[in-house]
């Protein structure tokens, strides 16, 4: 406390004031006589913040869907100048995952997991904690308007599930930005949020 005092030429009270702050946004974990920490699943409660501001502004899942496919095109273009060879290694495993799934709920399953390591894989440590937070975001409203519409989805034939995520993991593996830019597109093209915005709606005025 003292040191911050000095740093910013501010009295003690206001730094006790700043701490219980960061503590209330849940930022900071602090202990008694153990001194103050940032908290360990700072993400998780910054997605959560941004999840009830996103509900409360009424905000549409179409939108989300299109920063999301936004941040994925950055986020593997930013893989590709960094060489990152961990990222593509593990889109080869992806993609022998995905030869092998035996059910469409596999693919599924596998298909979220690419996204978030997406999300999770970029170096740069403000665009990733924006990715993430943005995938977190994604997959608690996907989750919340789940529990509300609960839908009833329709189930693609394994194969054709199997060749729509193939292509998608072959356009990351590409290592050429047209052909992957493509592929996501292709991709997302399948989800645009717009039908689901539309059921939420309705499920609203019924």
């Amino acid at each position: 406390e003292y040191e911050l005092c000095e740093i910013y030429s501010v009295s003690r009270a206001s730094v006790r004031e700043a701490i219980k702050f960061l503590k209330a946004l849940g930022i900071l974990d602090v202990y008694q006589g153990g001194g103050a920490y940032i908290t360990n699943n700072l993400m998780a409660q910054m997605a959560d913040s941004a999840s009830l501001i996103f509900a409360l502004t009424d905000g549409k899942m179409s939108e989300l869907t299109a920063l999301r496919y936004d941040f994925e095109i950055l986020a593997v273009n930013l893989i590709y100048k960094e060489n990152n060879s961990e990222a593509m290694s593990a889109f080869e495993e992806f993609r022998r995952r995905t030869e092998k799934a035996e059910t469409p709920d596999e693919l599924k399953n596998i298909d979220f997991e690419i996204h978030g390591f997406i999300a999770s894989s970029v170096k740069n440590p403000i665009l990733k904690y924006m990715h993430s937070s943005i995938h977190t975001l994604y997959e608690n409203n996907i989750e919340f308007r789940n529990t509300v519409l609960s839908p009833n989805w329709k189930t693609e034939p394994l194969e054709e599930s199997r060749e729509y995520l193939l292509s998608f993991i072959d356009g990351l593996l590409s290592h050429d930005l047209k052909e992957m830019e493509n592929a996501v597109a292709c991709h997302y093209s399948s989800f645009t949020g717009d039908a689901d915005d539309l059921a939420y709606e309705n499920s609203q005025t019924e």
